[in-house]
């Protein structure tokens, strides 16, 4: 049976009942899945992904779904969705992004529809990053808005400066904590893994924020604990073939804490 649980993106514990933080407001889920490349990728099932996220998020938050989005496409979807998202600023942002994902000169990108698949050659390289999101460009979207909690989730390998593997975060139940600003992401696996045609980590997703990442049994998930919970679950699988990796951008800096 699915808990009701809220979701809150900042680095501790409060219990949700001794608290007065917006319980009510519906968080707002930008859901992205690309699923066919026109041959210049795999085809993936991202489409089906996404129906099952959005299945599991309906009851907490208003979803919107961009299926099969090319880089423009894409774009104009985060720049529609965080306008619309700055009349209710306490109100929690999620994006979700399933589909391909590549690491360049050490920096991650998510693919649209429109990318090509880059090969070893400069120019290649060159027309894959004019169609590819750059995880910075995603970080540097994310910083400026009046959200105070924002989290990115890409079921995508790729590796990127705000990204390590996922594990547990020290947590700390300080009450301010949990309504500071916050942007934190998630990719399904590092750079050189590869995407299963049928996703493992949105399975592990789902069940995190259906309750099994709460840790504390207090109807609070943070993304400290599905890190925790996630890393825990994919460590303890033989066949894994992904290292998932979290990270956090608060207060206008990077942290770690382990």
């Amino acid at each position: 049976m699915k808990r009701n649980s809220q979701i809150y993106f900042a680095a501790v514990l409060v219990c949700i009942v001794a608290l007065s933080l917006h319980a009510d407001v519906r968080g707002k889920a930008l859901l992205i899945g690309v699923s066919d490349y026109g041959g210049a990728w795999p085809t993936l099932r991202a489409d089906e992904d996404v129906a099952l996220v959005r299945a599991a998020l309906a009851a907490d938050y208003e979803v919107t779904v961009v299926p099969n989005p090319n880089k423009a496409e894409l774009r104009a979807a985060l720049d529609e969705f965080a306008d619309a998202a700055e009349a209710t600023p306490e109100a929690r942002l999620l994006v979700y992004f399933a589909g391909h994902g590549a690491t360049l000169d050490d920096i991650g990108y998510i693919v649209p529809r429109d990318a090509p698949r880059p090969g070893d050659d400069p120019e290649s390289k060159r027309a894959f990053k004019r169609k590819a999101i750059a995880m910075d460009d995603l970080v540097a979207w994310a910083k400026p808005r009046s959200a105070s909690q924002v989290l990115f989730v890409f079921d995508s390998c790729f590796s990127g400066s705000v990204l390590q593997a996922a594990r547990g975060y020290e947590i700390r139940r300080k009450p301010s904590l949990l309504v500071s600003p916050v942007r934190a992401f998630f990719s399904s696996g590092s750079a050189g893994e590869t995407v299963p045609d049928m996703s493992v980590f949105r399975k592990r997703f789902i069940d995190g924020i259906n309750g099994a990442a709460d840790l504390y049994p207090d109807c609070v998930i943070t993304s400290d604990e599905l890190s925790y919970w996630i890393g825990r679950e994919f460590a303890g699988d033989p066949d894994r073939r992904q290292t998932p990796q979290y990270g956090k951008l608060a207060s206008g800096r990077f942290t770690t804490q382990g």
